[in-house]
Formats: C-alpha cells, sequence, structure tokens
C-alpha cells in the first residue's frame, strides 16, 4: 500500500531542494476537533522529518508502514478520541514489533502524576505522553456547550477534587496551554529508537 501523502510530500520537498528523508520512518496520525492537537502533529513531523495524516480509517492503515507510529487525539472524558480503532488493529498493523507512542491532548493538568496516570489508565496504556490544549468556551457550538454543560460534573467525577476543580475552571473560563516545548520528549522516544 502506498501512501498518496508520502509521495505528495516528497514531491513538494524535491521541488523545494529540501532533503526527502524520512529517517526515524515515522508517521504521525491525528485526531483533532479545534486544531491544537493538529498543531502539536504538524510541529512533531516538521521536527522529525516524518509523513503526517489526518485520521480516517483509510489513513490509519498507513501504521503498518512504518517502524515509529505517533497516535495523537484530543482527550474527550478522560478518552483519547478514535485511539480505540488503532487498538483494535493492533495485530493487523503488526503494532507489537513497532514503537507506537499516545499522545493525548486536553486541558487536564499534564504535569500531574496522578491525572496522567488516569488517563493511560482509562486508555489502557502502560504511558502515555499529555500535552495541554486549548479550549474557548465562547467558540463552541450551542449542542456542544450543552452537552459539557449536562456533563461536567460526572466527566470530572474520577479525578481527585483540585484536577476536577481546576479542569471546571477552565471549562468556564477558557483555557490556551498549547506550547512547543511539549513535544521535546515526543522528539527525545522517536530519536532514542534511531540509535537502537
Amino acid at each position: 500500500m502506498r501512501n498518496p501523502n508520502r509521495v505528495a510530500a516528497k514531491r513538494r520537498r524535491e521541488a523545494a531542494g529540501e532533503d526527502m528523508s524520512n529517517p526515524y520512518d515515522a508517521i504521525v496520525i491525528y485526531n483533532s476537533a479545534n486544531k491544537s492537537t493538529m498543531e502539536y502533529a504538524k510541529w512533531i513531523s516538521d521536527e522529525l522529518n516524518t509523513d503526517l495524516v489526518p485520521y480516517s480509517r483509510k489513513h490509519l492503515a498507513y501504521a503498518s508502514l512504518y517502524r515509529n507510529v505517533i497516535y495523537i487525539g484530543w482527550i474527550r472524558a478522560g478518552e483519547i478520541t478514535r485511539l480505540m480503532m488503532l487498538r483494535q488493529n493492533e495485530s493487523n498493523f503488526d503494532l507489537r514489533s513497532k514503537n507506537v507512542v499516545i499522545c493525548g491532548v486536553g486541558i487536564g493538568p499534564v504535569d500531574d502524576e496522578r491525572y496522567v496516570q488516569d488517563i493511560a489508565d482509562a486508555n489502557g496504556l502502560d504511558s502515555v505522553y499529555l500535552l495541554p490544549g486549548r479550549y474557548n468556551p465562547k467558540k463552541v457550538s450551542g449542542t456542544a456547550a450543552a452537552s459539557v454543560k449536562a456533563m461536567k460534573d460526572s466527566m470530572f467525577a474520577h479525578y481527585t477534587e483540585d484536577v476536577a476543580e481546576l479542569m471546571r475552571e477552565r471549562f468556564d473560563k477558557g483555557y490556551d496551554g498549547v506550547d512547543k516545548k511539549y513535544i521535546d520528549p515526543i522528539i527525545a522516544n522517536i530519536k532514542a529508537t534511531a540509535q537502537e
């Protein structure tokens, strides 16, 4: 199976006189709702010179072609969106033989160890990279706003009270924690596999 995104990107880089190699044999697959997840995905892809595709069922199969697979989804009620589809295809894509890096983007405190472990546990993961996202309550559609309001208390019930309070505040007032520095550990992970 050929990745049309890979071919198109190669042609663009050739035309610009850029390096066409993917030295880390990696792909970044992302599922983004408000563009902060996509922003992180692009930063990682640019830093590592990797292929980059938005999540879709057909793009997900590209994971089978790479040694390093980076999946980034936004976090909704503790779940990393669309991750289950990747995990259900673990054997189809031979993911056990690959370095699979899972990242979640959300409004929770990414430096709180308990919160990070809660997200890992909720998604059946041994480890996860959490990246601070962005949320603007003024830009949420009426239907989504009503859904968030209805779910707000139950959404945070399994977190510690201080984490739940912080997240309620961020939902009410808005939050923007997006910063390129948070990709550094992910970049280090991929670069370390190149030395193995």
